[in-house]
């Protein structure tokens, strides 16, 4: 199974009471959605996120958002580091995990190769020189197969999952990334703090552009003219009143 979006999510009751008990409701639901997106991606050590980004995970003012990351500090529950535009949080549990999960990889594969070794020298002393010469090829070639198998970089929000994952209309998904990596990152960000408004606008997927056209489209720039604070007085585009009464003539 792939070490990401694994089925379920370990969670140590002792040690996140300890840790956390003395955090506010608040932050404490903002950790465990940190925890949570880093786990799903195959226990990343470390997101690197816009700071509007942030605030829209956890549905939260600016003001709100700081004075999370200040209990975070304050309280030493993880590493934060804050600029103009982006916030890094690392998680030292999973840094230590996945430090230790290296080591551990590196130590059983210096002991196979050790193992290769010795078994070679017994094989070159009771082998013909062609055996033996097939022998070494097969082992070049078994050399190159070993793989580690965590990523422990930082993934810089947004994702193509976080995109895909927010739109919550799944359909033509590998398309989708293909056109999305195409995207500049300000295009990607744009596209994701976009998204909320695009789908309080259109709560019937039906009436909603497929995640392709979206992207291809770009949807953020066209597909919503205003959306201010009262509800009744919403601006859409013409494609947009074209698709709804398409839609409705056909039923």
């Amino acid at each position: 199974m792939s070490k990401k979006n694994l089925p379920h999510i370990p969670l140590y009751i002792g040690d996140w009471e300890k840790d956390c008990n003395i955090l506010s409701c608040s932050a404490e639901g903002a950790w465990f959605r940190i925890v949570r997106k880093l786990f799903t991606k195959g226990k990343q050590s470390s997101i690197k996120m816009p700071t509007k980004s942030l605030q829209n995970l956890w549905s939260m003012s600016e003001l709100e958002m700081h004075n999370v990351l200040e209990e975070f500090k304050h309280n030493d529950i993880c590493e934060v580091s804050v600029d103009e535009a982006f916030v890094e949080i690392t998680c030292r549990r999973y840094l230590k995990e996945n430090k230790l999960s290296d080591i551990r990889s590196k130590a059983r594969l210096g002991k196979q190769n050790n193992n290769k070794s010795y078994s070679k020298h017994l094989n070159n002393l009771n082998k013909n020189s062609q055996n033996a010469d097939n022998d070494n090829d097969n082992d070049n070639d078994n050399d190159n197969k070993v793989v580690f198998s965590y990523d422990t970089d930082t993934e810089i929000y947004p994702t193509f999952t976080d995109f895909f994952d927010l739109y919550d209309k799944k359909k033509y998904k590998h398309k989708s990334e293909i056109a999305w990596n195409t995207l500049s990152y300000d295009e990607k960000v744009k596209a994701v703090e976009y998204i909320p408004a695009y789908i309080e606008a259109t709560p019937q997927k039906r009436f909603r552009l497929d995640p392709l056209n979206f992207i291809e489209n770009k949807g953020w720039e066209n597909e919503i003219i205003k959306n201010d604070n009262d509800k009744k007085n919403k601006g859409y585009s013409t494609s947009f009143k074209q698709r709804i009464i398409k839609k409705v003539a056909a039923k």
